[in-house]
C-alpha cells in the first residue's frame, strides 16, 4: 500500500429547482506506479434539487458526489506526478421562479488532481479545475495533516440581477457556510458578477470573493 492517500470527499451544495446536475461519467490518469479509485455510486447519475435540499436540511454540506482517492503504489517509493480524476457533467434545466431564463443543456468537465509527489511524503496541493461555456477555472487546496481533504462543495446558482448561471468550487470551510447560507434554493440574489483580469470571473457571496465560472451573463461590472 503507497504512502499517504488523498481522499478528497465533493459534495453538490446548491442547485436551483427546475435544474438539475448530471455526473455523465468519471475517468482517471493513472501513471505507472501510481493509484486511484472512486468511491460512490454508478454514472450516469443525476441528481435534483429535491435531493440537495433534503441532504443540506440534515446538516450535511449538500449530495455527495463521491470520494476521489489519490495515492503512491508500492511502498511509496513512487514521485512525481500522480494520478488524476476526470469528471464530466451536464447542467440542464432553468429556475423554475424565473420562467424567462435561457434554458440549459451545459455540458461542462472537472478535474481533480495535485501537485507532484515526493518519496515517502504526499503533495502539496490538490487541483481542481473546471470548463464549461467555454470558460475554465482553477482551485487549489492546501493538503491537510490528515488522509482526508477538507469537504469540497460545488455551487451551481442563477443570479436574477443578472440573468447569469455560476459555476465553482471551494473547500474553504467559512466559504462553504456563506455560500450554504447566501443561496436560496440555488439563487443567489442582492450579488454581484464581477470581471477581474487578474482574479477571473468572481461573485461577492457575504463579502468574500468566491472564484466562478459565469456564463449567460447579460451585464459585467467591471472592476
Amino acid at each position: 500500500m503507497g504512502m499517504g492517500q488523498m481522499t478528497i470527499p465533493i459534495y453538490l451544495a446548491s442547485l436551483p429547482e427546475g435544474m438539475s446536475f448530471t455526473i455523465d461519467e468519471i475517468s482517471k490518469d493513472v501513471p505507472s506506479n501510481f493509484w486511484a479509485y472512486f468511491s460512490g455510486k454508478s454514472t450516469p447519475r443525476t441528481i435534483s434539487p429535491e435531493a440537495v435540499s433534503e441532504a443540506t436540511s440534515k446538516g450535511t454540506r449538500g449530495v455527495l458526489l463521491g470520494e476521489f482517492m489519490l495515492r503512491t503504489d508500492g511502498f511509496g517509493l513512487s514521485s512525481g506526478q500522480g494520478a488524476s480524476f476526470l469528471v464530466k457533467f451536464t447542467i440542464a434545466g432553468r429556475p423554475d421562479a424565473y420562467p424567462d431564463a435561457v434554458v440549459q443543456n451545459m455540458q461542462g468537465t472537472l478535474s481533480i488532481g495535485t501537485s507532484e509527489w515526493g518519496t515517502f511524503s504526499r503533495p502539496d496541493q490538490t487541483n481542481f479545475h473546471w470548463q464549461i461555456a467555454g470558460q475554465s477555472r482553477t482551485y487549489t487546496a492546501k493538503t491537510p495533516t490528515l488522509t482526508y481533504l477538507d469537504d469540497s462543495v460545488i455551487a451551481v446558482a442563477y443570479v436574477p440581477d443578472q440573468k447569469s448561471y455560476l459555476f465553482g468550487l471551494t473547500n474553504e470551510q467559512t466559504l462553504i457556510v456563506k455560500i450554504m447560507q447566501t443561496m436560496v434554493g440555488g439563487i443567489l440574489t442582492g450579488h454581484k458578477v464581477l470581471w477581474s483580469t487578474a482574479a477571473g470571473m468572481v461573485a461577492g457571496i457575504g463579502g468574500t470573493v468566491f472564484a466562478v465560472v459565469a456564463w449567460g451573463v447579460s451585464k459585467i461590472d467591471g472592476i
